[in-house]
């Protein structure tokens, strides 16, 4: 894996745990199902919609390569 990547990814989840736990709530609250759904599946339309789909396959194919070595 890509040392960058790796280091981008553990920031993320660090600050989104992080987050969560400053504050006090429920981490249980923090997760909705069906909004994720409509973000994740939303997300994937508009990028089909703004780019042709060989396109937006090779994209999805070279997110692997973020995170495989070389």
């Amino acid at each position: 894996m890509d040392k960058a990547s790796g280091l981008g990814v553990g920031v993320i989840i660090l600050a989104i745990v992080s987050a969560i736990l400053m504050s006090g709530a429920s981490p249980g609250i923090f997760v909705n199902v069906p909004s994720l759904f409509i973000v994740i599946s939303g997300t994937f339309g508009a990028v089909m919609l703004s780019y042709r789909i060989t396109h937006f396959f090779k994209g999805i194919s070279n997110i692997k390569l973020a995170f495989s070595s070389k």
